[in-house]
């Protein structure tokens, strides 16, 4: 199977238990929110804010930000059926719709002036080319704010050889950064890290499978066998860069 309709039916299965098991997700939501409205003071929002969630899972970045911005319009997308169902059964305001596709495809994205995303973006096909597309086709004024991980890793009580070469690999959000033009754009990013603890390495693999991130997006043979009898403590440090763009 290929690697995005694998990934769209990890998450689909993931919907059944991803609102009981989403806890770094969540943190991580509220700390861009908060990243947010402490940029918020050094841009100002257009009115007739149209927004659009790109990856929305759950609708856990909307319900959050539906509590300090009052939009026109808010649009929520997601490749996956079965976890925008979760976000309709929580967001019912008349002005917000729901729409299932994936995010490569996205068109007409200079209707929207305040675009968004929570822990999705890693999930394109290639991210450069995605960012490529957004910066170019969105409007003057239009904000687009996202967390995306830098990396993954582990912190082990006792040595076990190549861990982190079980993690995919993620887009080098910091260089793509670097390269833009900050005549064009206004820019703030912010690097914040979050640990999670786990019993074994088995069971940190296990909860990821339950809200369906568990997908090998490297076509690389992972085997987790040889972790079957490790019962070492173990921590789990995510990376994460938080980033807002502002097109001037």
């Amino acid at each position: 199977m290929k690697t995005k309709p694998k990934i769209k039916q990890s998450f689909d299965k993931g919907a059944r238990n991803y609102e009981s098991n989403c806890d770094i997700q969540r943190l991580i939501c509220h700390q861009l929110v908060n990243f947010f409205l402490e940029s918020k003071e050094k841009i100002i929002l257009s009115e007739g804010i149209k927004g659009l969630d790109v990856g929305a899972g759950n609708g856990i970045l909307s319900i959050e930000l539906l509590k300090f911005i009052k939009f026109e319009k808010l649009h929520l997308i997601d490749f996956s059926d079965k976890m925008l169902e979760l976000a309709k059964k929580k967001i019912k305001q008349s002005f917000v719709t729901y729409e299932v596709t994936d995010f490569e495809d996205l068109n007409e994205i200079e209707k929207f002036n305040f675009i968004f995303s929570n822990m999705s973006f890693h999930w394109s096909k290639n991210f450069n080319v995605l960012l490529k597309k957004l910066l170019e086709k969105i409007s003057n004024n239009t904000l687009l704010f996202f967390s995306i991980p830098n990396s993954i890793y582990f912190e082990k009580k006792e040595p076990f050889s190549n861990l982190d070469n079980l993690m995919n690999k993620f887009p080098d959000i910091k260089n793509l950064l670097n390269e833009l033009d900050k005549t064009k754009y206004f820019l703030e990013s912010k690097n914040i890290t979050f640990k999670e603890n786990f019993d074994n390495l088995l069971s940190f693999f296990y909860k990821l499978r339950s809200i369906g991130a568990n997908v090998n997006t490297e076509n690389r043979k992972k085997s987790l066998i040889r972790f079957r009898k490790q019962k070492t403590n173990i921590s789990v440090f995510y990376d994460i860069n938080f980033v807002l763009i502002k097109k001037l």
